[in-house]
């Protein structure tokens, strides 16, 4: 039997500014806590998502909360250009971020 637990809560950006410059370094993260399986998470800047590949995104490792839940968090860094402010959004409003779609059985 796969038991999946969703998050409480929508995930969580720290470290962002209100407002940025070109040539400002972006630094965000994003945190999605207490699921199981662990929550997929995924950036996107200005509509388009960053590529998994990508060096703008820090991976960390899921954490493995004492109950047994996992606790999802993913970085952004990268340098404010002059295309990307003129659509910049606050970054509450710039990341996506969905469930992993688990199959589940009656």
């Amino acid at each position: 039997m796969l038991v999946v637990v969703k998050p409480d809560k929508d995930p969580s950006i720290t470290g962002g500014q209100t407002k940025y410059h070109a040539g400002d370094q972006v630094k965000v993260n994003c945190t999605s806590e207490r699921s199981r399986p662990a929550a997929s998470l995924e950036w996107y800047i200005n509509g388009e998502k960053v590529k998994t590949e990508s060096d703008k995104l820090i991976q960390y490792t899921p954490v493995n909360d004492s109950d047994g839940l996992e606790t999802s968090r993913l970085g952004l860094r990268f340098t404010a250009r002059p295309q990307t402010l003129p659509r910049w959004t606050p970054a509450s409003q710039m990341y996506r971020h969905h469930r992993r779609s688990v199959p589940h059985g009656d």
